[in-house]
Protein backbone atom coordinates (compact mmCIF):
# COMPACT_ATOMS: atom_id res chain seq x y z
CA UNK A 1 0.00 0.00 0.00
CA UNK A 2 2.50 2.55 1.05
CA UNK A 3 4.84 1.72 -2.19
CA UNK A 4 1.10 2.22 -4.36
CA UNK A 5 0.61 5.67 -2.46
CA UNK A 6 4.02 6.59 -2.95
CA UNK A 7 4.17 5.84 -6.65
CA UNK A 8 0.36 8.02 -7.35
CA UNK A 9 2.43 11.09 -5.56
CA UNK A 10 5.32 11.03 -8.38
CA UNK A 11 2.62 10.22 -11.10
CA UNK A 12 0.71 12.99 -10.53
CA UNK A 13 3.63 15.43 -9.67
CA UNK A 14 5.51 14.37 -12.39
CA UNK A 15 3.78 13.22 -15.08
CA UNK A 16 0.48 13.61 -14.91
CA UNK A 17 -0.26 17.61 -13.88
CA UNK A 18 -4.10 18.04 -13.47
CA UNK A 19 -5.75 20.67 -11.09
CA UNK A 20 -8.91 22.43 -9.86
CA UNK A 21 -8.90 26.16 -9.38
CA UNK A 22 -11.40 28.74 -7.94
CA UNK A 23 -9.60 32.38 -7.89
CA UNK A 24 -6.55 32.10 -6.47
CA UNK A 25 -7.75 28.13 -4.40
CA UNK A 26 -5.56 25.44 -6.49
CA UNK A 27 -5.87 22.07 -5.97
CA UNK A 28 -3.81 19.12 -7.97
CA UNK A 29 -4.07 15.84 -8.67
CA UNK A 30 -0.30 15.78 -6.46
CA UNK A 31 -2.49 17.75 -3.23
CA UNK A 32 -5.11 14.86 -3.11
CA UNK A 33 -2.68 12.38 -3.74
CA UNK A 34 -0.41 13.57 -0.71
CA UNK A 35 -2.97 14.37 1.42
CA UNK A 36 -3.87 10.34 0.90
CA UNK A 37 -0.25 9.35 1.67
CA UNK A 38 0.01 11.65 4.46
CA UNK A 39 -3.11 10.47 6.19
CA UNK A 40 -2.01 6.66 5.82
CA UNK A 41 1.44 7.42 6.95
CA UNK A 42 -0.30 9.22 10.36
CA UNK A 43 -2.86 6.47 10.95
CA UNK A 44 0.38 3.62 10.73
CA UNK A 45 2.25 5.83 13.32
CA UNK A 46 -0.79 6.39 15.65
CA UNK A 47 -1.70 2.72 15.06
CA UNK A 48 1.73 1.61 15.90
CA UNK A 49 2.63 4.56 18.68
CA UNK A 50 6.39 4.23 17.39
CA UNK A 51 8.13 5.94 14.41
CA UNK A 52 11.12 4.93 13.11
CA UNK A 53 14.00 7.70 12.25
CA UNK A 54 17.25 6.56 10.43
CA UNK A 55 18.95 9.24 8.45
CA UNK A 56 21.54 10.91 7.48
CA UNK A 57 23.20 14.09 10.25
CA UNK A 58 22.65 16.11 6.70
CA UNK A 59 18.73 14.96 5.89
CA UNK A 60 17.85 15.89 9.87
CA UNK A 61 19.53 19.17 9.43
CA UNK A 62 17.11 19.72 6.12
CA UNK A 63 14.05 18.56 7.78
CA UNK A 64 14.40 20.80 10.64
CA UNK A 65 15.01 23.73 8.86
CA UNK A 66 11.76 22.56 6.67
CA UNK A 67 9.48 22.52 9.44
CA UNK A 68 11.13 25.65 11.40
CA UNK A 69 9.79 26.80 7.67
CA UNK A 70 6.71 25.23 7.66
CA UNK A 71 5.65 26.55 11.19
CA UNK A 72 6.56 30.39 10.33
CA UNK A 73 4.67 30.29 7.18
CA UNK A 74 1.75 28.44 8.88
CA UNK A 75 1.46 31.73 11.14
CA UNK A 76 1.65 34.13 9.20
CA UNK A 77 -1.07 32.68 7.09
CA UNK A 78 -3.02 32.32 10.04
CA UNK A 79 -2.59 35.83 10.72
CA UNK A 80 -2.52 37.53 7.37
CA UNK A 81 -4.17 34.96 4.76
CA UNK A 82 -7.67 33.30 6.14
CA UNK A 83 -9.83 36.43 4.71
CA UNK A 84 -8.35 36.64 1.51
CA UNK A 85 -7.97 33.06 1.35
CA UNK A 86 -4.34 33.00 0.63
CA UNK A 87 -4.07 30.66 3.64
CA UNK A 88 -4.88 27.71 0.91
CA UNK A 89 -1.45 28.57 -0.88
CA UNK A 90 0.54 27.69 2.45
CA UNK A 91 -1.77 24.54 3.43
CA UNK A 92 -0.88 23.27 -0.29
CA UNK A 93 3.09 24.12 0.22
CA UNK A 94 3.20 22.60 3.93
CA UNK A 95 1.56 19.32 2.67
CA UNK A 96 3.80 18.82 -0.04
CA UNK A 97 6.91 19.26 2.34
CA UNK A 98 5.03 17.01 5.10
CA UNK A 99 5.02 14.60 2.15
CA UNK A 100 8.35 15.25 1.60
CA UNK A 101 9.58 14.71 5.20
CA UNK A 102 7.20 11.37 5.58
CA UNK A 103 9.53 9.82 2.26
CA UNK A 104 12.51 10.61 3.46
CA UNK A 105 12.25 9.42 7.20
CA UNK A 106 10.64 6.02 5.54
CA UNK A 107 13.19 6.39 2.30
CA UNK A 108 13.83 3.13 3.41
CA UNK A 109 11.04 1.13 3.10
CA UNK A 110 10.97 1.64 -0.75
CA UNK A 111 14.91 0.06 -0.92
CA UNK A 112 13.24 -3.24 -2.73
CA UNK A 113 11.73 -0.74 -5.27
CA UNK A 114 14.78 1.56 -6.37
CA UNK A 115 15.87 -0.31 -9.03
CA UNK A 116 12.00 -0.20 -10.46
CA UNK A 117 11.29 2.88 -9.62
CA UNK A 118 14.43 4.76 -10.97
CA UNK A 119 13.91 3.17 -14.29
CA UNK A 120 9.80 3.87 -14.47
CA UNK A 121 11.05 7.51 -13.49
CA UNK A 122 13.48 7.80 -16.84
CA UNK A 123 10.79 6.61 -19.13
CA UNK A 124 8.29 8.52 -17.32
CA UNK A 125 10.24 11.70 -18.00
CA UNK A 126 11.38 10.86 -21.66
CA UNK A 127 7.55 9.96 -22.43
CA UNK A 128 6.36 13.58 -21.32
CA UNK A 129 9.06 14.45 -23.71
CA UNK A 130 7.70 12.56 -26.87
CA UNK A 131 4.44 14.18 -26.14
CA UNK A 132 5.15 17.85 -25.42
CA UNK A 133 6.98 17.29 -28.77
CA UNK A 134 3.66 16.06 -30.54
CA UNK A 135 1.87 18.86 -28.75
CA UNK A 136 4.06 21.39 -30.49
CA UNK A 137 4.43 19.79 -33.99
CA UNK A 138 0.31 19.84 -33.67
CA UNK A 139 1.25 23.99 -32.73
CA UNK A 140 -0.33 23.10 -28.86
CA UNK A 141 1.65 25.07 -26.96
CA UNK A 142 -0.08 24.74 -23.73
CA UNK A 143 -2.51 22.03 -22.19
CA UNK A 144 -4.32 22.35 -18.88
CA UNK A 145 -6.24 19.04 -17.52
CA UNK A 146 -9.02 20.32 -15.03
CA UNK A 147 -10.98 18.44 -12.54
CA UNK A 148 -13.91 20.03 -14.24
CA UNK A 149 -15.26 20.76 -16.94
CA UNK A 150 -14.39 20.97 -19.90
CA UNK A 151 -11.68 18.84 -18.90
CA UNK A 152 -8.66 19.70 -21.30
CA UNK A 153 -8.01 23.64 -21.81
CA UNK A 154 -5.96 23.65 -25.12
CA UNK A 155 -3.74 26.88 -25.89
CA UNK A 156 -2.77 27.96 -29.39
CA UNK A 157 -0.84 30.31 -30.95
CA UNK A 158 -3.33 33.32 -30.76
CA UNK A 159 -4.26 32.15 -27.34
CA UNK A 160 -0.26 32.89 -26.61
CA UNK A 161 -0.47 36.18 -28.33
CA UNK A 162 -3.09 37.34 -26.86
CA UNK A 163 -1.68 37.00 -23.26
CA UNK A 164 1.99 36.74 -23.54
CA UNK A 165 2.59 39.01 -27.09
CA UNK A 166 4.94 36.08 -28.00
CA UNK A 167 4.71 32.47 -28.85
CA UNK A 168 6.11 29.89 -25.47
CA UNK A 169 5.66 26.77 -25.17
CA UNK A 170 4.74 25.14 -21.72
CA UNK A 171 3.62 22.09 -22.54
CA UNK A 172 1.09 20.17 -19.17
CA UNK A 173 2.58 23.61 -16.86
CA UNK A 174 1.30 27.12 -15.97
CA UNK A 175 4.42 28.83 -17.43
CA UNK A 176 6.90 27.79 -19.88
CA UNK A 177 9.97 28.37 -17.60
CA UNK A 178 8.41 25.97 -14.96
CA UNK A 179 8.29 23.45 -17.44
CA UNK A 180 11.50 24.45 -19.19
CA UNK A 181 12.56 23.80 -15.59
CA UNK A 182 11.09 20.05 -14.94
CA UNK A 183 13.16 19.28 -18.08
CA UNK A 184 16.37 20.27 -16.67
CA UNK A 185 15.43 18.16 -13.50
CA UNK A 186 14.64 15.12 -15.68
CA UNK A 187 17.98 15.94 -18.06
CA UNK A 188 20.12 15.68 -14.62
CA UNK A 189 17.77 12.43 -13.44
CA UNK A 190 18.55 10.82 -16.33
CA UNK A 191 22.46 11.88 -16.81
CA UNK A 192 23.25 10.32 -13.30
CA UNK A 193 21.43 7.03 -13.31
CA UNK A 194 23.27 3.75 -14.44
CA UNK A 195 19.85 1.52 -14.65
CA UNK A 196 19.36 2.11 -18.29
CA UNK A 197 20.91 1.79 -21.48
CA UNK A 198 22.97 4.58 -23.05
CA UNK A 199 21.35 4.81 -26.22
CA UNK A 200 17.96 5.01 -24.14
CA UNK A 201 19.71 7.86 -21.62
CA UNK A 202 21.20 10.15 -24.61
CA UNK A 203 17.61 9.32 -26.70
CA UNK A 204 15.90 10.98 -23.41
CA UNK A 205 18.33 13.84 -22.92
CA UNK A 206 17.96 14.98 -26.60
CA UNK A 207 14.35 15.06 -25.62
CA UNK A 208 14.07 16.41 -22.96
CA UNK A 209 16.54 19.52 -24.24
CA UNK A 210 14.79 20.01 -27.50
CA UNK A 211 11.80 20.48 -25.48
CA UNK A 212 14.07 23.39 -23.16
CA UNK A 213 14.71 25.18 -26.52
CA UNK A 214 10.99 24.63 -27.49
CA UNK A 215 9.98 26.61 -24.80
CA UNK A 216 11.87 30.16 -26.07
CA UNK A 217 12.94 30.67 -22.53
CA UNK A 218 17.12 31.89 -23.31
CA UNK A 219 17.90 31.35 -19.53
CA UNK A 220 17.11 28.11 -19.53
CA UNK A 221 18.37 26.91 -22.65
CA UNK A 222 21.70 28.45 -21.07
CA UNK A 223 20.71 26.58 -17.53
CA UNK A 224 20.34 23.66 -19.69
CA UNK A 225 23.08 23.65 -21.79
CA UNK A 226 25.26 24.53 -18.59
CA UNK A 227 24.14 20.79 -16.98
CA UNK A 228 24.49 18.98 -19.78
CA UNK A 229 28.54 20.37 -20.18
CA UNK A 230 29.01 19.40 -16.21
CA UNK A 231 26.86 16.35 -15.88
CA UNK A 232 28.24 14.50 -19.28
CA UNK A 233 31.67 12.82 -19.77
CA UNK A 234 31.78 13.15 -23.29
CA UNK A 235 34.68 10.59 -23.54
CA UNK A 236 32.80 8.01 -21.95
CA UNK A 237 30.01 8.01 -24.80
CA UNK A 238 30.66 5.56 -27.53
CA UNK A 239 31.58 7.72 -30.82
CA UNK A 240 28.61 7.21 -32.61
CA UNK A 241 26.66 8.51 -30.44
CA UNK A 242 29.17 11.37 -29.66
CA UNK A 243 29.12 12.20 -33.01
CA UNK A 244 25.22 12.41 -33.63
CA UNK A 245 25.27 14.27 -30.40
CA UNK A 246 27.68 16.84 -32.16
CA UNK A 247 25.56 16.77 -35.35
CA UNK A 248 22.58 17.35 -34.26
CA UNK A 249 23.46 20.49 -32.32
CA UNK A 250 25.36 21.96 -35.00
CA UNK A 251 22.70 21.11 -37.59
CA UNK A 252 19.62 21.48 -36.03
CA UNK A 253 20.14 23.03 -31.89
CA UNK A 254 22.88 25.91 -32.55
CA UNK A 255 20.84 27.38 -35.50
CA UNK A 256 17.39 27.04 -33.70
CA UNK A 257 18.55 28.84 -30.21
CA UNK A 258 19.93 31.40 -32.72
CA UNK A 259 16.76 31.80 -34.35
CA UNK A 260 14.38 32.07 -30.54
CA UNK A 261 17.20 34.47 -29.85
CA UNK A 262 16.35 36.80 -32.76
CA UNK A 263 12.94 36.05 -32.33
CA UNK A 264 13.34 36.67 -28.80
CA UNK A 265 14.96 40.01 -29.21
CA UNK A 266 12.20 41.49 -30.85
CA UNK A 267 9.80 41.05 -28.39
CA UNK A 268 11.75 41.55 -25.11
CA UNK A 269 14.22 43.29 -23.92
CA UNK A 270 16.93 41.09 -23.62
CA UNK A 271 19.99 43.39 -22.78
CA UNK A 272 18.61 44.30 -19.62
CA UNK A 273 16.99 40.48 -18.93
CA UNK A 274 13.60 41.56 -19.55
CA UNK A 275 13.87 43.93 -17.02
CA UNK A 276 14.59 42.13 -14.34
CA UNK A 277 16.44 45.46 -12.17
CA UNK A 278 13.46 47.45 -13.36
CA UNK A 279 10.99 44.21 -11.74
CA UNK A 280 13.57 43.79 -8.51
CA UNK A 281 13.57 47.70 -7.79
CA UNK A 282 9.56 47.53 -7.57
CA UNK A 283 9.90 44.28 -5.62
CA UNK A 284 11.95 45.93 -3.44
CA UNK A 285 9.67 49.09 -2.93
CA UNK A 286 6.79 46.65 -2.71
CA UNK A 287 8.71 45.27 0.73
CA UNK A 288 8.78 48.17 2.54
CA UNK A 289 5.40 48.72 2.44
CA UNK A 290 4.61 44.72 3.60
CA UNK A 291 7.25 44.04 5.90
CA UNK A 292 5.57 40.57 7.24
CA UNK A 293 4.62 39.66 3.69
CA UNK A 294 1.32 39.22 1.85
CA UNK A 295 1.38 35.00 1.34
CA UNK A 296 0.62 35.24 -2.53
CA UNK A 297 2.13 38.32 -3.59
CA UNK A 298 1.62 37.06 -7.73
CA UNK A 299 -1.87 36.77 -7.51
CA UNK A 300 -3.26 39.37 -5.51
CA UNK A 301 -0.49 41.91 -6.89
CA UNK A 302 1.18 43.77 -9.57
CA UNK A 303 4.49 45.13 -9.08
CA UNK A 304 4.70 48.85 -10.21
CA UNK A 305 1.43 48.32 -12.10
CA UNK A 306 3.03 45.84 -14.97
CA UNK A 307 4.81 43.11 -14.02
CA UNK A 308 3.30 39.76 -11.71
CA UNK A 309 5.64 38.36 -9.01
CA UNK A 310 9.72 39.66 -8.27
CA UNK A 311 10.88 37.15 -11.16
CA UNK A 312 12.94 35.35 -8.28
CA UNK A 313 12.81 33.24 -6.16
CA UNK A 314 14.64 34.46 -3.07
CA UNK A 315 12.85 37.67 -3.13
CA UNK A 316 8.97 36.44 -4.31
CA UNK A 317 9.41 34.40 -0.73
CA UNK A 318 11.06 37.61 0.87
CA UNK A 319 7.25 39.29 -0.60
CA UNK A 320 4.91 36.67 0.95
CA UNK A 321 6.96 35.87 4.21
CA UNK A 322 8.80 38.72 5.05
CA UNK A 323 12.51 38.80 5.36
CA UNK A 324 12.35 35.81 8.36
CA UNK A 325 10.29 33.91 6.12
CA UNK A 326 13.14 34.77 3.34
CA UNK A 327 15.89 33.52 5.39
CA UNK A 328 14.21 30.82 6.29
CA UNK A 329 13.89 30.03 2.71
CA UNK A 330 17.27 30.38 1.72
CA UNK A 331 18.22 27.93 4.54
CA UNK A 332 16.57 25.05 3.13
CA UNK A 333 18.07 25.81 -0.21
CA UNK A 334 21.10 25.39 1.06
CA UNK A 335 20.33 22.54 3.22
CA UNK A 336 18.45 20.95 0.15
CA UNK A 337 21.61 21.04 -1.98
CA UNK A 338 24.47 20.51 0.86
CA UNK A 339 22.45 17.20 1.82
CA UNK A 340 22.52 16.30 -2.14
CA UNK A 341 26.03 17.15 -2.33
CA UNK A 342 27.18 15.05 0.54
CA UNK A 343 25.33 12.11 -1.32
CA UNK A 344 27.27 12.41 -3.83
CA UNK A 345 29.68 14.95 -4.97
CA UNK A 346 27.94 15.08 -8.74
CA UNK A 347 25.02 16.43 -7.65
CA UNK A 348 26.32 19.62 -7.07
CA UNK A 349 25.68 20.08 -10.55
CA UNK A 350 21.91 20.66 -10.37
CA UNK A 351 22.75 23.86 -7.82
CA UNK A 352 23.79 25.94 -10.79
CA UNK A 353 20.83 25.57 -13.14
CA UNK A 354 18.59 25.94 -10.65
CA UNK A 355 20.49 28.53 -8.78
CA UNK A 356 20.27 30.88 -12.84
CA UNK A 357 16.42 30.09 -12.75
CA UNK A 358 15.85 30.72 -9.43
CA UNK A 359 17.17 34.10 -9.45
CA UNK A 360 15.45 34.96 -12.99
CA UNK A 361 11.92 33.59 -12.70
CA UNK A 362 8.70 33.27 -11.44
CA UNK A 363 9.84 29.55 -10.78
CA UNK A 364 8.44 27.82 -7.31
CA UNK A 365 4.56 28.55 -7.58
CA UNK A 366 1.99 26.06 -7.82
CA UNK A 367 2.48 23.00 -9.85
CA UNK A 368 6.25 23.01 -9.95
CA UNK A 369 6.55 23.10 -5.90
CA UNK A 370 6.20 19.25 -5.66
CA UNK A 371 8.61 18.78 -8.78
CA UNK A 372 11.59 20.56 -6.91
CA UNK A 373 10.73 18.95 -3.42
CA UNK A 374 10.16 15.04 -4.58
CA UNK A 375 13.41 15.94 -7.16
CA UNK A 376 15.33 15.82 -3.95
CA UNK A 377 13.42 11.63 -3.07
CA UNK A 378 14.09 10.86 -6.49
CA UNK A 379 17.80 11.34 -6.73
CA UNK A 380 18.46 9.85 -3.27
CA UNK A 381 16.44 6.08 -5.10
CA UNK A 382 18.55 7.05 -8.28
CA UNK A 383 22.08 7.21 -6.35
CA UNK A 384 20.94 4.14 -3.88
CA UNK A 385 20.02 1.86 -6.98
CA UNK A 386 23.27 3.04 -8.86
CA UNK A 387 25.57 1.64 -5.87
CA UNK A 388 23.59 -1.76 -6.11
CA UNK A 389 24.42 -1.90 -10.06
CA UNK A 390 26.19 -4.52 -10.95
Amino acid sequence: MEKLLFSLVIFFSYFFIISYKHENIVVYGSTLSCVIFCFYHLLIILKTREITIKITKEDRNLIISFLLYAVYTFLIGIIFGIENMSFFKVLSNNLFILTFILMLINFENYKESFRKISILISYGFITVGIFSIILYLNKIYGVIFNFKFPFVSIYNEEDMLSYYREIRFQSMFSHKAKFAFYCIIGIFLLSINKKISTKVKYFGLIILFINVILTNSITSMLASGLLLWTTLDFKKINRYLRFGFYLISLLILIPYVLKVFNYMSTVRELDTLGSRGVIWGYAIEFYKSHLFGVIDNWYFYTLGNMFKGAHNVFLNEILDYGIIGGILFFVVFINYFYSLYRLNKRNISLLFPTIILFMVDNILYGDIVPVFLFAFILIKIISSANNNHS
